[in-house]
């Protein structure tokens, strides 16, 4: 290897290594907020720990494997070079699909409340069912990955180069199978998801400015017959990471079925409508699929095609550093647009250090 191109490579594991543990430093701070105050827990926030968990553990194996596949060069580790391509192969592969799995149930969750308010906050089995469902597919995936990288060119220095000149036709499919499943029909479902909570969005904004008109005009005391705006605008608000915690309940009485009042914290936020924060975050949530995950697909595509004549290994660790910005990226879309769990991110150092000062002998 030349200077130049070694250069570039150990600027590329540098940058590797910093961005994961940027993204476990943003995770886990975010995880200790909603872990230690149950102020800021709601049935949504259970996927969002769910996406926290997985970038967590993800980057957080990704480190040390890094650090010893960069170090496997040595005679000395050449025996453990199978286990860490391995371990490398399926820790790289889970953890991509578990963070884009996780954002997909969560972006389910917020269609589920704007397009279902009334019924959002009834105590259900689906949320965990959805978890659990996701972390097993996780970890077939990341099986399957294991199962398929020997004598195979792949990401990791530690796995080598392919011993034959054509591709391994189990390799193939699984990147086909991988390509499809954990790539391309997530994708298009938030796509679809997202379309769907525009124009729900759409039909809640027009139905409060109605509403809003009849309250400020003084008749009666502002009712609408659509009696599920409110609801639906606050759960709207709430899974855009706004601070909502007692919107969706259903009303309590019969004679209020057929009164909203707009309440004004919502009226205010009418300058700003729904639909075009929902577009923002679609459009954001698109780039970060495009920009983050789909690297990763096509570098391990490319692998396994042209096992001989792999991509250079600066474009190997380009596409780790791809993953690792999607774990920077989707706290701060799903947790720290949260002004309130903003807040208490702030004060768990506070509180950290509160805790030593008590818990510390006099």
């Amino acid at each position: 290897m030349d200077e130049p191109n070694h250069v570039l490579l150990w600027a590329g594991r540098s940058t590797l290594l910093l961005l994961l543990i940027l993204a476990d430093l943003a995770n886990g701070l975010a995880l200790a907020a909603l872990w230690c105050r149950p102020a800021v827990r709601s049935p949504s926030n259970r996927f969002v720990v769910s996406l926290l968990i997985a970038n967590l553990v993800g980057c957080g194996a990704l480190v040390p494997l890094q650090l010893l596949d960069t170090s496997s060069g040595g005679t000395a580790a050449a025996a453990a070079r199978p286990i860490i391509c391995a371990f490398g192969e399926a820790v790289a592969s889970a953890f991509c699909a578990a963070s884009i799995l996780s954002v997909l149930l969560i972006v389910g969750d917020q269609y589920r409340a704007v397009s279902s308010p009334l019924h959002y906050h009834t105590p259900s089995l689906v949320g965990g069912k959805a978890i659990g469902g996701m972390w097993l597919l996780t970890a077939l995936v990341g099986a399957a990955a294991a199962l398929t990288s020997p004598h195979q060119s792949t990401l990791w220095v530690s796995c080598g180069f392919a011993k034959t000149s054509s591709p391994s036709g189990v390799r193939i499919a699984f990147t086909v199978v991988f390509s499809l499943l954990v790539i391309a029909v997530p994708f298009a479902a938030l796509c679809w998801l997202y379309s769907a909570i525009c124009d729900v969005a759409r039909g809640n904004e027009a139905r409060a400015r109605r509403c809003s008109t009849v309250s400020s005009s003084g008749t009666g005391d502002g009712a609408l017959a659509a009696s599920h705006s409110v609801p639906a605008i606050a759960d709207s608000v709430r899974a855009e990471g706004q601070d909502a915690d007692h919107a969706g309940e259903a009303p309590p009485t019969e004679a209020r079925r057929h009164s909203c009042p707009v309440p004004a914290r919502f009226r205010r936020r009418l300058s700003l409508p729904l639909e075009a924060r929902a577009a923002r975050v679609s459009v954001a949530v698109a780039a970060m699929a495009l920009l983050c995950w789909t690297p990763f697909s096509v570098v391990l595509a490319l692998h396994a095609m042209s096992p001989t004549a792999p991509p250079p290994r600066l474009a190997d660790q380009l596409a780790f550093a791809a993953l690792a910005a999607s774990a920077i990226a989707s706290p701060w879309l799903f947790a720290y647009r949260s002004r309130r769990l903003r807040l208490e991110i702030i004060a768990v150092p506070r509180r950290m250090s509160r805790f030593q000062v008590l818990g510390s002998p006099l």
